[in-house]
């Protein structure tokens, strides 16, 4: 696999962002930039040259044009410290009440006002051994940003096979105890945006669902998919917008999305307990973002699995991607 670097157009910066380009023998190209520590752009080759398949842009100007607004879409964006929803922005940690901001009132969303999708990224092209090479990317997030204990580092490791398996290795670690949840915000769409992403097919290997509220937070309730709208355990297209979190099947976390023709797939198989699954759409096109992830407003929930990370643990989150063309 190589990696190579360059430049990434902006006018209203004088930060340096790049843009990293893995590539394998196969043709397949991932380009990730070290402002949100983002996939900009995932190319498969076709009969009639590079197709993008998932949403993006070509320049640094229009990912910051949506930098404080409260309907963001994170294209390809890392999300933290916090993916997803916390109710009110309120939690209690040893005792203690914290309250984050609010940016999708009167919740907290994806890490707050300025997240780790608006936060410019170290990156570091590693060349380890046997030809392989990694990108890393690294920040460290201090004490009380967006209202979050403890000073956090987190760094991010992608690498890409000659078989088309694309890794995000996520580790963090903290000085004081801390909610963390860090996912990956990319859109699919294996058409490259010529169909809806409602005409997509998709297998999700989960038997249970989160009952959530009308705002979209959870009540708690573990449901099962069967005889619902949610049962995706076989594939099938999906028809119908959703925004909702699965509980993976601890056995097997494999979820399979495909394009209406089943000609390009992309396997995704992840450590994390669950995946969202939104349908989301900007102007004109679609994608659909799946995100393996904990359990949203996991802080407030006895019943779901923790995401607290301590002094002297380590936070790991390994997440795969296998293309199919």
């Amino acid at each position: 696999m190589n990696i190579t670097k360059e430049e990434f157009k902006s006018i209203n910066t004088k930060q340096n962002i790049f843009e990293y380009t893995l590539t394998n023998k196969n043709g397949l190209r991932i380009k990730i930039i070290n402002y949100g520590s983002t996939i900009s752009s995932i190319e498969i080759p076709t009969v009639n040259g590079l197709q993008n398949i998932v949403l993006g842009f070509n320049n640094l100007d229009n990912y910051l044009s949506f930098e404080y607004i409260e309907n963001c879409p994170y294209f390809g964006a890392t999300i933290g410290r916090f993916a997803n929803r916390i109710n009110k922005g309120q939690f209690i940690l040893n005792n203690k009440k914290y309250q984050l901001y609010c940016n999708q009132q009167p919740h907290h969303l994806h890490g707050g006002k300025v997240g780790f999708d608006k936060k410019f990224w170290d990156a570091e092209i590693i060349h380890g051994e046997k030809n392989t090479s990694f990108l890393k990317m690294t920040y460290i997030s201090p004490d009380m940003e967006e209202a979050f204990p403890g000073n956090v580092k987190i760094n991010i490791i992608y690498s890409l096979t000659e078989d088309n398996q694309f890794t995000i290795e996520y580790f963090a670690v903290t000085d004081k105890a801390t909610p963390i949840n860090i996912t990956n915000h990319t859109y699919f769409n294996l058409t490259g945006e010529k169909s809806s992403i409602l005409n997509h097919r998709l297998k999700i290997n989960a038997d249970k669902y989160l009952i959530t509220d009308e705002r979209l937070i959870p009540t708690g309730e573990i449901k099962d998919v069967a005889n619902t709208d949610f049962d995706f355990r076989k594939s099938k297209t999906i028809k119908q917008k959703f925004d909702n979190s699965f509980v993976l099947n601890k056995d097997n976390s494999l979820s399979v999305l495909s394009s209406p023709d089943e000609k390009v797939s992309v396997e995704i198989k992840t450590t994390q307990p669950s995946m969202q699954l939104y349908t989301g759409y900007y102007k004109t096109i679609s994608g659909i973002a799946l995100e393996p992830q904990a359990f949203p407003d996991a802080p407030n929930h006895a019943n779901f699995s923790s995401c607290v990370l301590n002094p002297n643990d380590t936070y790991y989150q390994k997440t795969k991607y296998k293309f199919n063309f």
